[in-house]
């Protein structure tokens, strides 16, 4: 799974112009800027700089978020 980045300069006619490959399904991704932060399976957040969409490079990541652990009872 990955993130796409697209073009909607013209609304009527989205096209691809580039691409993230994460390894995992994509569950959300906000863009402020030249950044996109993109969660993903398993909780992984990252932090993406867009500047330039058509290659989009990872600035930072995290392993699952503390409040996704599991609870199990023994």
């Amino acid at each position: 799974g990955g993130m796409r980045v697209l073009d909607i300069s013209d609304p009527t006619a989205p096209y691809d112009i580039g691409s993230y490959e994460v390894g995992d399904d994509v569950k959300g991704v906000a863009v402020d800027g030249n950044r996109a932060y993109v969660v993903s399976d398993y909780n992984i957040f990252r932090i993406l700089d867009v500047t330039h969409p058509e290659t989009p490079q990872l600035l930072s990541s995290t392993g699952a978020a503390p409040w996704a652990a599991t609870a199990q009872s023994s």
